[in-house]
């Protein structure tokens, strides 16, 4: 008997190559607390096939780019109508306010399109580690010196991540299932998924 084998997961954000890219799991974490619709991919086609934001990892710089992926785009197809466009520019332009307010940085891209209006088309991203990794030394060493123990900041800590989930869960289904791929990989999430349902 063959073992049998399981169909490939989507993925929700980034294509499935791109899910364990450090800077795209931190992007959708702020994309999920945001509660921004994240584009959907299928492996097997290699193509989105739920409109959404979607990330492309910059490997070599640690830069993410930022986009609005369009589920029935192909090459070839006529492009999007004005009204389509100005809620594409409209999602980035909210994405571009989260990330800056996440601490990221954020360089804004536009475009000139056929119809001669510049719009925003996409963003690059890049993460807050290096301020993040000199703030978080500085609060240690405040931190240290009031001694505040480990334990003290449970609260906090448990207070932040209640928020956070509060945000993805009620995001709806796609939101928790892009949270969990974020978190735990598509092979994880599926069992998580099937132990819901008591299968």
């Amino acid at each position: 008997m063959k073992p049998s084998q399981s169909k490939p997961q989507r993925s929700y954000g980034a294509p499935a190559a791109s899910m364990s890219v450090p800077q795209v799991c931190a992007a959708i974490s702020v994309l999920n607390a945001g509660r921004e619709v994240l584009a959907v991919f299928e492996p097997e086609r290699d193509a989105c096939v739920a409109s959404g934001i979607w990330l492309d990892p910059r490997r070599a710089t640690g830069e993410v780019v930022l986009a609005y992926c369009v589920d029935d785009w192909f090459p070839g197809r006529p492009f999007a109508e004005p009204v389509d466009l100005a809620e594409r520019e409209a999602r980035v332009t909210v994405c571009a306010r989260l990330f800056r307010e996440a601490g990221w940085q954020v360089e804004e891209y536009r475009e000139y399109g056929r119809m001669g209006v510049k719009r925003l088309e996409r963003l690059v991203l890049t993460p807050p580690t290096p301020h993040g990794e000199v703030e978080g030394a500085r609060l240690k060493a405040v931190a240290e010196s009031l001694g505040v123990a480990p334990e003290d900041l449970d609260d906090a800590v448990h207070d932040a991540f209640a928020r956070q989930s509060a945000a993805v869960n009620n995001g709806g289904i796609d939101r928790q299932i892009g949270y969990l791929v974020a978190q735990f990989g598509a092979e994880e999430t599926e069992a998580i998924i099937h132990a819901a349902a008591g299968s």
